[in-house]
C-alpha cells in the first residue's frame, strides 16, 4: 500500500503460526535429543547405544551418499518453503485509514501515521450500522480488498425500502464514519424471510 505522501506505508500480515510452530518443534526435539544425551553421558560416563548408534550412522555418510543429497535437498526444499512464507504477502485483511495528525502538531515531529482497519473490524462497523436500520433482522458483512457484501434478512415485504436504507447507512459508514482512505465498493443483497 502506498500512502497519501506516495511512500509505501504499512502493510497488514497476518501471523505466521503454523511455519514459526514447525521450526519450534524441531529445534525443541533436537534440543530434547542433545540434553538426553549429555545427561545419559555426565550420568553413565559413557555414551549411551541410541547415541553411540546414531554418531556412527552419521560417520560412516559420505557427502556423496544419496541419502545425504536427498536429506539435503529435503532440508534445502523446507528452507526455501518457510522463507516464503515469511516473506510472503498474506491474504487481504485490513484497510488503510486516512489519519490526520494531531491539531498544532508539527509533521517533521510526528511523521507520517499509517492506521489499518482490519477486515473483521469494517465488517463489524457495517454490521452494526446495518442493524440499526428499521426492518433488518439479520446482517451478515463479508469484505474483500476492493469490495464489501453485505446480506440482509427481514421479515417485511417491502425489500426495496429497505434496501435503500441499508445501501444510504452503508454509504455513509464507508464515506463518512469510518475514516478508510479508499472505500470499497459495496453490495447490498435483501432477502426476504418467511
Amino acid at each position: 500500500m502506498t500512502n497519501r505522501f506516495g511512500e509505501v506505508g504499512l502493510r497488514h500480515r497476518p501471523s505466521r503460526v503454523i511455519p514459526a510452530a514447525i521450526v519450534a518443534g524441531l529445534m525443541v526435539l533436537v534440543g530434547a535429543a542433545a540434553v538426553i544425551a549429555a545427561i545419559g553421558r555426565l550420568a553413565s560416563g559413557r555414551t549411551d547405544s541410541a547415541t553411540t548408534a546414531v554418531l556412527r550412522w552419521l560417520a560412516a555418510m559420505h557427502w556423496n551418499d544419496p541419502a545425504v543429497l536427498v536429506l539435503a535437498g529435503l532440508l534445502a526444499v523446507a528452507g526455501v518453503v518457510l522463507i516464503i512464507a515469511a516473506v510472503a504477502p498474506g491474504r487481504y485483511n485490513g484497510s488503510e485509514l486516512a489519519v490526520q495528525p494531531p491539531a498544532g502538531s508539527d509533521t517533521v515531529k510526528v511523521g507520517i501515521l499509517d492506521v489499518v482497519l482490519p477486515k473483521r473490524s469494517l465488517e463489524r462497523l457495517v454490521s452494526n450500522q446495518v442493524g440499526t436500520v428499521d426492518g433488518v433482522d439479520q446482517v451478515q458483512v463479508r469484505a474483500r480488498p476492493r469490495r464489501l457484501r453485505v446480506e440482509v434478512a427481514t421479515a417485511t415485504r417491502y425489500t426495496d425500502d429497505v434496501k435503500r436504507q441499508v445501501c444510504e447507512v452503508v454509504d455513509q459508514t464507508l464515506h463518512q464514519r469510518s475514516g478508510l482512505q479508499d472505500p470499497p465498493k459495496f453490495r447490498v443483497i435483501v432477502r426476504q424471510q418467511s
